[in-house]
């Protein structure tokens, strides 16, 4: 926890993951960071590098606060869920990489391979989380209204130029 907590802190502070990924392979270079101590750092980075997006959410309509969320809650959901089923096995198993040295390419190996797990798990429950987060974060009714509006002008109806410029007067006087 200590791990994921550095690795989320640090990260939110500089406000870039790709850089925070980058000190850990500067870190490694040294020979002080192992395996057991990357892993938490990463899963902590992957979550902090949400709150950048959050915070360019702030004065987001709608679909941009749900994009924001959903990055948060998939990092978030993603590290827990791999977390517990990585160290249930490591406590079974007992993985012999836990102890070992990394390296700047190991350390980048570990973030893609982390990331693309999570992913994996994850792949499966995109509907439930997308109506999660619309259920989270409600829409606005001028928003709706104005979405209906949009609606009106579809590119289907280009094909049919009176109906689209029809379109267009009564999106614009709505």
């Amino acid at each position: 926890l200590v791990g994921i907590l550095i690795g989320m802190l640090f990260t939110c502070l500089i406000q870039s993951a790709s850089a925070a990924v980058g000190i850990l392979q500067t870190l490694a270079v040294t020979g002080a960071i192992s395996f057991h101590l990357a892993l938490p750092v990463i899963m902590g980075i992957a979550i902090g590098a949400s709150v950048p997006v959050l915070l360019s959410a702030l004065g987001a309509n709608a679909s941009g606060k749900r994009t924001a969320f959903i990055y948060l809650l998939v990092d978030t959901l993603g590290a827990f869920i791999f977390g517990i089923l990585f160290y249930s096995a490591n406590a079974v198993f007992h993985f012999d990489i836990m102890d070992r040295a990394m390296t700047m390419m190991s350390v980048a190996l570990l973030n893609t391979v982390f990331r693309a797990i999570i992913v994996l798990l994850l792949f499966p429950l995109i509907s439930l989380l997308e109506k999660l987060v619309t259920i989270l974060i409600k829409e606005k009714q001028e928003n709706i209204e104005e979405l209906r509006d949009v609606e009106r002008l579809e590119e289907r109806f280009l094909k049919h130029p009176d109906l689209a410029i029809s379109q267009v007067k009564t999106a614009m006087h709505s």
